[in-house]
Order: structure tokens, then C-alpha cells, then sequence
């Protein structure tokens, strides 16, 4: 049975005479219906009534899958976003770090630098006294040694230099 059929059978439509219905045709049409009762026709029906319950069923599936789908569309799209923040707060939190770390290798360095420096010009200093002390040394050297050149020979006294913190004879 097809839908041109049920739709005939719940929307009779007679011809009208003056006195209402046209008997014959509503004759042949309940004998048509009589016929296809007959005929397997409930059979049909409830075929049709099943097909139709699973297409509305059908219907109500595609709406909920759309309904669905929309949803879960939704959830990727938020969850998208979130990781994208996600990974922008991870990128700024990252490059924070790396520049405080940078700044914290870069005092390191320069402390060092520093430090470099003052021991540079410690031992700056120090070769300027090693120098002197040198020059000094010389200088005692060629004094020592004069003073041995002028030694008396042996029994002759020699006048005594005066050595500090000591007073002479």
C-alpha cells in the first residue's frame, strides 16, 4: 500500500450532488476498501505504521545526532581555545623564565668581569712592589757593596752606622 492510497482512505473526496454524496461513488469506494481490508490490506498498514514510526524515529535520530554533533563541534572549538591560552601562558610563563634566567647569568657575568678586574689590578699592584722591592734590593746590593770595597784591612776599626732603635757606644 502506498501513501496516494492511505491518504485516499482518510480524505474521501465524492463528488457532491444536491443531495450530498454521490451513493455510487461511495459505494465503490467502500467496496475498494472492503477489497483491500480483504487483500492483506491491515497487513499493509500496519507495515506503513511501522515504516512511518521508523521514519519519524529516524527524524528524531538525525535530530539528536545534529543536536549532538553540534555539541560536541562546541566542546572542540571551547577546548581549542582553551589550549591555545593554555600554550600562551605556557610561551609568556617560558620566555619570563628564560629572561630572568638570562638576567641571572648576565649578573654572574659581570660579577665575574668584575672580579677579573680587581684581581687584574691587584696583581697590577703587586709587579709595581715587586718592581720596587727589586729596585731596592739593587740599590742595597751596590750599597753592600761599596761598603765591603771600603773594609779597613783586618784590625783597623770601621765608625759603626747607627742602626735604629739602638743607641751607639
Amino acid at each position: 500500500m502506498d501513501q496516494q492510497q492511505i491518504d485516499r482512505i482518510r480524505n474521501p473526496r465524492f463528488p457532491l450532488t444536491r443531495r450530498g454524496y454521490e451513493p455510487r461513488e461511495v459505494d465503490n469506494f467502500m467496496l475498494g476498501l472492503a477489497e483491500w481490508l480483504e487483500n492483506g490490506g491491515v497487513d499493509d498498514a500496519g507495515s506503513y505504521a511501522v515504516t512511518r514510526r521508523l521514519e519519524r524515529a529516524g527524524e528524531t535520530t538525525a535530530r539528536l545526532l545534529a543536536a549532538a554533533q553540534a555539541e560536541a563541534d562546541q566542546i572542540l572549538k571551547e577546548a581549542h581555545g582553551e589550549a591555545r591560552q593554555k600554550l600562551q601562558e605556557a610561551d609568556a610563563a617560558a620566555r619570563k623564565k628564560l629572561e630572568q634566567t638570562q638576567a641571572k647569568a648576565q649578573a654572574m657575568v659581570d660579577e665575574a668581569t668584575n672580579t677579573r678586574d680587581a684581581i687584574d689590578g691587584t696583581i697590577t699592584q703587586l709587579r709595581d712592589v715587586q718592581q720596587r722591592v727589586m729596585a731596592e734590593i739593587d740599590r742595597l746590593r751596590e750599597m753592600l757593596g761599596t761598603a765591603v770595597e771600603a773594609t779597613p784591612p783586618a784590625g783597623r776599626r770601621v765608625a759603626q752606622l747607627p742602626v735604629a732603635g739602638k743607641s751607639s757606644p
